[in-house]
């Protein structure tokens, strides 16, 4: 099944996965800092990587649009 975004969907979808990106980062310190919860400082860390890749490919997107 293929799906059709606007240029301005795409925007917000990478806007959105942006953000997601900055509460990850922001729960990494916080855990950090408190050393608590370090088996999820490594599960967000693989997270971002893989949200990375989708902003990437959704930037790519942006362009041919």
């Amino acid at each position: 099944m293929e799906t059709t975004l606007t240029l301005g969907e795409l925007i917000e979808l990478r806007m959105l996965v942006g953000f997601r990106i900055s509460q990850l980062q922001y729960e990494i310190e916080f855990f950090e800092k408190e050393q608590r919860c370090l088996g999820m400082v490594e599960c967000h860390k693989r997270d971002i990587i893989t949200i990375e890749s989708i902003k990437s490919k959704l930037e790519k997107m942006e362009v041919v649009a």
